[in-house]
């Protein structure tokens, strides 16, 4: 079922360096462990062994993956809060970023390169597109990986500011809102969540459903199946036939077709 000839997506390996910093990793994640692992499965892709936070630590990680021969397969990962400086503002921290000689570093030497720590750092999930845009300007050749930041906030940042084709996510969100009754629709032209938490009520979506739908919203927003940024919001007053008619106009030329590009998927 995972061999190469058979998959009909990419693959790529995790490192368990965040389940290692909570306390949490598996017992293969140790580097003989995983280096096996990446024998195994022939991946498309296997991050570094980094640690969450510790530079030096994640830069010694990536080197001796690529001295064990694992260099065209192996992801870096540039820790974020070991550059973050309090009191500047969100794009000032990313301009010093971009001059950082290991990120640096790795850009040079690596098409991919994961950002690890937006988590764990002070900067808001609605201003996080804001300093992965300024990273994408400063290596125009690098594609990056914005490391647990699957979440509608994120995407719809990224969406709006062009660069879904440039930065990809990863994350449980969509998991973890759906164990607690919440899931995802498409609002003027972004993801939008409806909770149901604490309200009462219940949807007829068992557990598994729920998933599909907010990873659904995801994977659609990095299909192209609509535009960024939404359309300008449409007129509410449905007794005003002039603005029902303009309702009608306005939706007609963005309303979602999912069934249309179901072959494709």
């Amino acid at each position: 079922m995972c061999a190469p000839e058979t998959r009909r997506l990419p693959m790529f390996l995790d490192s368990a360096a965040y389940r290692e910093f909570t306390g949490g990793a598996p017992s293969w994640s140790s580097p003989r462990h995983y280096c096996e692992a990446i024998d195994l499965i022939q991946p498309d892709g296997a991050m570094a062994k980094d640690v969450v936070g510790d530079q030096e630590a994640s830069l010694h990680g990536y080197e001796r993956m690529r001295a064990d021969g694992y260099g065209d397969l192996t992801i870096p990962v540039w820790q974020l809060m070991a550059s973050w400086v309090s009191g500047l503002s969100v794009e000032a921290n990313a301009r010093l970023a971009s001059r950082d000689p290991v990120l640096r570093f790795y850009c040079d030497r690596a098409p991919l390169v994961a950002i690890g720590g937006l988590n764990q750092s002070p900067c808001r999930r609605s201003e996080r597109h804001l300093y992965l845009q300024v990273l994408c300007r400063a290596f125009p050749d690098t594609q990056f990986w914005a490391l647990g930041q699957a979440n509608p906030v994120v995407v719809n940042g990224l969406g709006c500011a062009g660069l879904l084709g440039r930065v990809w996510v990863d994350g449980s969100w969509w998991i973890h809102d759906a164990r607690a009754e919440v899931l995802a629709v498409l609002e003027d032209g972004l993801i939008k969540t409806i909770r149901l938490t604490r309200t009462g009520a219940r949807s007829f979506f068992p557990l598994l459903e729920l998933m599909s739908c907010n990873l659904r919203s995801l994977l659609a927003a990095y299909a192209g199946l609509w535009t960024f940024p939404g359309p300008p919001r449409v007129p509410t007053d449905l007794e005003d036939l002039d603005a029902r008619l303009e309702l009608r106009r306005r939706l007609a030329g963005t309303q979602l077709d999912l069934f249309a590009h179901r072959e494709a998927a």
